[in-house]
C-alpha cells in the first residue's frame, strides 16, 4: 500500500471527517490537512467563527494521519492526552494544518500541529500531545507483567503507566543470601524496649 493510499484509507474509515469535509494532501512524507470552510461549522455566528470542537478534531486527526504513515497498516495511533490553544479565531474561511512529529518512541509518540488560514505565520490554533504507536492488548499485556513504562515533557516524566496491583516497590532484602527478606515490621522490633531505655526504666 501506498502513503497516498494509507492516507486516503485513514480518511475513508472516519464518518465524522466526512461529515467536516477534510481531505488532505501528501508532499514527500509530510501531510497537509485541509478543512474548507461550511456553514454547518460555524461555531460563533456574531463573528462568524468555526466552532471550537471542530478545530480541535481539525488538529487530533492532522496529528493522527501523519503518524498513521509511519506506521504499519495494522497498528493504529490512538489518541493519548492532548492540549490544544486557541489563539484566533477561526474565521469563515479554509483552515490547512501540518504535524511535527517531535518525538516517536517504540511505544508513545510527542506530536505537535498548527492550523491556519490565510497565512502560516499567524497560526488560529495549535495541539501539543502524545498517541499510543503499540496495540492495545501488547500495552495492557506488559504492564500486567510489571513492564510499566514513563510518558515525560521536556525531561520530564508526566504519567507512569502500570498495572493496578503492581507492588509499590522492591522488598528489602539483606545481604547476598537468596530468599532473606526484612519483614515489613521490622521497624517496630524491639519498639517498646528500646523506648523503656529511653525514659530510664530497667
Amino acid at each position: 500500500m501506498t502513503r497516498e493510499e494509507q492516507l486516503r484509507a485513514f480518511l475513508d474509515r472516519s464518518p465524522y471527517l466526512r461529515f467536516l469535509g477534510m481531505t488532505a494532501g501528501l508532499a514527500g512524507d509530510e501531510v497537509t490537512s485541509v478543512l474548507p470552510f461550511s456553514p454547518h461549522l460555524i461555531g460563533n455566528t456574531l463573528l462568524p467563527s468555526l466552532h471550537g470542537g471542530v478545530i480541535g478534531a481539525f488538529l487530533e486527526t492532522t496529528a493522527l494521519a501523519q503518524l498513521a504513515l509511519t506506521q504499519p497498516a495494522d497498528r493504529k495511533p490512538r489518541t493519548l492526552d492532548i492540549t490544544i490553544e486557541y489563539l484566533r479565531p477561526g474565521r469563515a474561511l479554509t483552515t490547512y494544518a501540518r504535524a511535527d512529529l517531535r518525538k516517536v518512541g517504540r511505544r508513545v509518540a510527542n506530536v505537535q500541529v498548527e492550523a491556519w488560514q490565510e497565512t502560516r505565520s499567524q497560526p488560529v490554533a495549535a495541539l501539543r500531545g502524545h498517541f499510543i504507536l503499540a496495540e492495545d492488548s501488547r500495552l495492557v499485556e506488559e504492564a500486567a507483567k510489571g513492564e510499566g513504562f514513563l510518558i515525560a515533557r521536556a525531561g520530564k516524566p508526566l504519567v507512569k503507566v502500570t498495572a493496578i496491583d503492581a507492588p509499590s516497590g522492591p522488598s528489602k532484602r539483606i545481604g547476598f543470601l537468596p530468599g532473606l527478606r526484612i519483614p515489613e515490621t521490622f521497624d517496630d522490633l524491639g519498639r517498646e524496649e528500646i523506648a523503656d531505655l529511653f525514659d530510664g526504666k530497667p
